[in-house]
């Protein structure tokens, strides 16, 4: 026969404590279902379910999966600071940090304002959360993850900077070899080049070996901070 003995305070107090865990929400994996570039709110999924107790038929408590509500007007966090900052075409199904705030922020996301007041008693809602866009998964970690330097791209397009160089490329290649091109054609520069004047537009002028060598100087210059 199983032991069965009455309920003492400290066990209430742990389904009391397990109770007030099950309904804080701190932090939370999501999906991106839509992103509004006006507002720069979404609307995001959990990727999870929680954990709720429910009273079975024959009278026993049992764990049950509960799928999270979809999250709306959820604002968007955007990297800046003062007058600069960087955005991202976000889209449907990026994956996303979701933070919970501590408060009430109704007022302070429509005012903006330093000192707003809460509206409610919530802490730690569903409805106070924020999105951290760009966490991701094992399975979808980003290929050719370069650890030497920051690295900007959008679609083939990207951006390298070292600590003394700039790199640009894209599905064509880099620009590197084309400046070597251009340092190329001015060694092999004839001796007239294309002008105006006053009287005619478009006319032959002289191409100096002084202005050669400083548009050589200047395109090598340009190299020297490319990669």
């Amino acid at each position: 026969m199983e032991n069965v003995r009455n309920p003492e305070l400290v066990d209430v107090l742990d389904v009391f404590k397990r109770e007030i865990f099950f309904s804080l929400n701190c932090h939370a994996i999501g999906t991106i279902q839509s992103f509004d570039a006006a507002s720069q709110t979404c609307k995001a999924t959990i990727n999870y379910a929680k954990t709720v107790v429910q009273t079975a038929v024959n009278g026993k408590n049992q764990s049950v999966p509960k799928a999270y509500p979809i999250l709306v007007n959820v604002p968007v966090i955007n990297l800046f600071g003062g007058p600069s900052g960087i955005t991202f075409p976000i889209a449907k199904g990026d994956t996303c940090m979701i933070l919970f705030n501590d408060k009430d922020m109704d007022n302070w996301f429509i005012s903006g304002d330093v000192n707003a007041e809460t509206v409610s008693k919530r802490s730690h809602s569903l409805s106070d959360g924020v999105a951290l866009v760009g966490i991701r998964s094992k399975r979808n970690a980003l290929t050719n993850y370069d650890p030497t330097k920051s690295v900007w791209f959008h679609g083939s397009a990207k951006v390298s900077l070292s600590a003394e160089k700039l790199k640009i490329e894209n599905a064509i290649g880099s620009l590197m070899p084309t400046l070597e091109a251009i340092i190329n054609d001015l060694k092999n520069l004839p001796v007239t080049y294309l002008t105006t004047t006053p009287t005619n537009p478009i006319a032959p002028g002289p191409a100096t070996p002084a202005l050669i060598a400083n548009i050589t100087a200047n395109v090598t210059k340009l190299k020297g901070l490319l990669e």
